[in-house]
């Protein structure tokens, strides 16, 4: 879908809201017309004084003599729906103002994983991509009972535990596993924290994970830093998430392979820092919020602070690593043809990051 952005906010909504509008009743129509002075295509042109034919979840034509309309957002922008190729929907803080985690299974974290799936919506998002398993709200919003984005999931990932991890075959059985169970992709942690260098799931397993998940028709998702990033090209797998500490011949090596990158790009610390007094003493946080220091890090390791505010601030520089969240290929291509958005980062602990789901 389209979703509308304007110069004011109440515009802004007004054009948001009617998205909302435009998909449930084009179930029941099956045949929406909308009626727009200028629209972005996700293709990089900007269309005039048109009108956009949407029959049930899909622009069908762009025929200017379209009608009759059905909605009039002539004066405003229309642009395709933004996605979001990593978020932890579940994330959120609590009644206390405190980081809750995430995955909690309570009735009070469905209802805060289900309002932070209606606000992304509400900022524009309409495809979301979830590093925790939420299959059941991927379920529910694509049944229309709940308004939210079209939601992507795994089911449970595999994490490195170096010679704990399995045997290649162990991990091709669990993988196998995953797409018996439902999941639209396989996340995989091959690498720990930010200072952490090293690769944690051993390499035959990492490829054996891979493979298995490409003969599947499975996507793979690889959090890897420093030496895990080498690991997941040599392995093939999809796309690496982050990326830190990745080289010059790294991103040349994806490009060529095709593996998307999914960088982050300052958004980690900034977040942090911003809420420090809300994650400190939760867990994977240090007990108290040290000005200086992000999560991750010791109170009296300025170095690291100061090291990662400059990785923040060469990537931003970098023209293959973008500063939005999305799916680049390493050529900095888009791999969705629209325009990615991004909310937040995590942890540099395996996918513990509650985002503080400010919109982007």
């Amino acid at each position: 879908m389209f979703s509308g952005v304007g110069g004011m906010h109440a515009a802004t909504l007004f054009v948001l809201l009617a998205t909302i509008d435009v998909g449930q009743v084009a179930e029941g129509q099956n045949r929406v017309v909308i009626a727009v002075n200028t629209a972005l295509d996700g293709k990089g042109e900007v269309l005039r004084d048109t009108r956009i034919v949407v029959s049930g979840s899909k622009i069908v034509a762009i025929d200017p003599k379209a009608s009759p309309i059905d909605y009039d957002l002539r004066g405003l922008t229309v642009m395709p729906g933004w996605i979001d190729s990593h978020v932890h929907i579940t994330s959120s803080f609590g009644p206390d103002g405190k980081n809750a985690g995430m995955g909690d299974a309570t009735p009070e974290a469905a209802y805060r994983a289900a309002a932070n799936a209606y606000a992304t919506l509400l900022a524009g998002f309409t495809t979301i991509q979830s590093m925790d398993n939420v299959v059941a709200l991927r379920e529910a919003s694509a049944r229309g009972g709940l308004p939210a984005p079209r939601i992507l999931s795994i089911t449970e990932p595999l994490v490195g535990r170096g010679e704990q991890t399995g045997t290649p075959e162990e991990v091709r059985a669990f993988v196998r596993k995953q797409k018996d169970a439902g999941a639209d992709f396989v996340k995989i942690y091959a690498s720990g924290g930010m200072r952490q260098t090293s690769q944690t799931i051993p390499q035959q397993d990492l490829d054996a994970a891979c493979d298995e998940a490409r003969k599947l028709g499975l996507r793979t998702l690889v959090h890897a830093n420093y030496d895990a990033v080498h690991g997941a090209i040599a392995a093939g797998c999809t796309q690496v998430e982050h990326g830190l500490g990745a080289t010059d011949a790294d991103l040349h090596a994806m490009a060529e392979k095709g593996i998307y990158f999914d960088p982050q790009a300052g958004q980690l610390i900034q977040n942090y820092l911003d809420n420090r007094a809300r994650y400190a003493g939760t867990p994977f946080f240090p007990k108290t919020a040290h000005p200086a220091c992000p999560p991750d890090s010791r109170p009296e390791d300025g170095l690291w602070y100061r090291r990662a505010r400059w990785h923040a601030r060469s990537q931003r520089r970098r023209p293959y690593q973008p500063s939005a969240r999305g799916w680049h290929r390493a050529n900095g291509r888009s791999g969705f043809g629209e325009l990615p958005g991004r909310r937040s980062d995590e942890n540099g602990r395996p996918d513990r990051h509650p985002s503080a789901w400010t919109r982007s």
